[in-house]
């Protein structure tokens, strides 16, 4: 009688790599989110407090930073569109694994694209003293020995129709905001005070990153929520986890949409020179 397999479950094979892949970038996307919420906040604090937190992030070894969690992001997109076409497509398992790397070829492309633009930003982009005269205006495997019982009513249906629906949908909101932000002008280094008061003017893009925020939110959360339940085996401990997710979750998108409705482009008191230019015309 062959003897059970000794080991982890990650036992190799295409299919198992990129859904390992997934859910690790889509974790450090998620707390991400919750930490850019946080200093994108500290607008509503004064310019020259986001500035200041701003003016950390650009180094080179944040600057790199930025170069992987875009890695991250685009890999975890292409990868979602392949999960969605081998769930919606009749034939999608078949051609699966042809499909990863196609996926992968997508990333290089979209990679090499990225990186020469923004690794010239980070390393040979003007000075912050310069930037700021310049005001722009713009379903999961488990494990087979310890399978808990699952909930099967509607709502993990709907949950799983909402990732995909709202995963087609993030790719051209974050897509559109990683391009504005890091990809027209001087990239991360154009990224200030004015540089959010020009482009939150305009209502377009307050409505644009309202929705990537929330839909990126219920997102992330409902992806995390996926990784408690499976790797969290005492139900104490999935509970706890679970409550401080959703604690964190909310805070975020109250926090967040509270700081696009409320900010103020033009506040009485700053210096000009940290404000858009239409603040003095």
């Amino acid at each position: 009688m062959p003897s059970a397999p000794a080991g982890t479950l990650y036992r190799g094979h295409e299919g198992m790599w990129s859904w390992v892949a997934h859910r690790v970038t889509g974790v450090l996307i998620f707390f991400f989110l919750l930490v850019h919420v946080l200093d994108t906040s500290l607008v509503r604090v004064s310019p020259q407090a986001y500035n200041d937190v701003i003016g950390t992030y650009k180094n080179p070894i944040m600057g790199l930073g930025e170069a992987g969690l875009v890695a991250a992001i685009v890999f975890h997109a292409f990868n979602g569109i392949r999960i969605i076409l081998v769930d919606f497509w009749a034939k999608g398992p078949k051609y699966q694994k042809r499909m990863l790397w196609i996926a992968l070829a997508l990333w290089v492309v979209a990679m090499a694209g990225f990186l020469p633009r923004h690794l010239m930003n980070v390393f040979g982009g003007t000075d912050m003293a310069e930037t700021t005269t310049e005001k722009p205006v713009i379903a999961s495997p488990r494990d087979p020995y310890k399978r808990r019982k699952t909930t099967r009513g509607n709502y993990e249906l709907y949950s799983w129709v909402f990732m995909r629906a709202s995963g087609v949908l993030l790719i051209v909101l974050i897509f559109g905001h990683l391009f504005v932000n890091l990809m027209v002008g001087d990239g991360v280094h154009a990224i200030d005070f004015a540089f959010v008061g020009g482009k939150w003017s305009s209502p377009f893009w307050q409505v644009w990153d309202l929705l990537m925020l929330w839909l990126a939110m219920l997102h992330g959360t409902n992806g995390v929520r996926t990784v408690i339940n499976d790797y969290a085996e005492r139900d104490g401990v999935r509970m706890t986890l679970k409550v401080v997710l959703y604690l964190a979750a909310v805070i975020t998108v109250v926090l967040g949409t509270l700081v696009i409705f409320t900010f103020t482009p033009c506040p009485t008191g700053e210096p000009a020179d940290l404000l858009p230019a239409f603040c003095s015309a």
